[in-house]
């Protein structure tokens, strides 16, 4: 289990962040690999991640929170687009 801080917009060990604070959100390392992955490669491999539905909703939650602290948006136009 790591930890991933809104505020500071990353992984933090469990010294600097806390698992009771809403802005820090406990993370399980395999979503936090998948989102090393996200971070490293083009959209077009994102295919080629496979995860599960659980994981993509945690990532998805964890994204929102994120650009939602950071740029004051709740919600994109882009979210209500099906792919």
């Amino acid at each position: 289990l790591e930890l991933f801080s809104v505020p500071a917009g990353g992984l933090v060990c469990t010294e600097h962040g806390n698992p009771e604070d809403a802005l820090c959100c406990p993370l399980l390392s395999s979503d936090a690999e998948a989102m090393r992955f996200m971070m490293a490669h083009p959209l077009s491999r994102l295919e080629s991640l496979a995860l599960d539905g659980q994981a993509e909703q945690r990532i998805q939650k964890l994204l929102r929170s994120y650009y939602s602290y950071h740029l004051g948006i709740d919600k994109l136009k882009s979210e209500g687009l099906s792919i």
